[in-house]
């Protein structure tokens, strides 16, 4: 979505379908506690799920810029999975949680602090 907002770059978005979004240092410090409980063997950690349709939306929102993207349903007669998630049983005092608006932040200033491809003007 940042080439796409940024540089034009046209891009499909999945309509229709959801996608689990967890950023990195939240699942990091999930699995560390997950160690750290120790009270299953396994542990499935995901993100809230969103349509992908709403995540582009928020992007475009947030960054105050257009996407040229074409929405599409790239997976026709295809359900989604429902995940059921230890997310909440895993946080404690310590872990950090991140919105869907703070991860689209952090990332739109990640790339325009680290990118010299990104065109910034338009």
């Amino acid at each position: 979505m940042i080439q796409c907002s940024f540089n034009n770059k046209k891009i499909k978005v999945n309509k229709g379908h959801i996608s689990n979004i967890l950023f990195i240092d939240e699942a990091m410090d999930l699995i560390i506690n997950s160690a750290l409980i120790d009270n299953k063997d396994e542990y499935l950690v995901v993100g809230e799920g969103k349509l992908n349709e709403d995540i582009a939306k928020r992007f475009e929102q947030i960054s105050k810029r257009k996407l040229n993207a074409e929405y599409e349903d790239l997976n026709p007669g295809t359900n989604d999975q429902i995940y059921i998630t230890d997310r909440d049983n895993l946080k404690s005092n310590w872990t950090r949680s991140y919105s869907i608006d703070s991860m689209i932040k952090m990332i739109i200033k990640s790339n325009l602090e680290n990118s010299s491809t990104i065109n910034i003007k338009n």
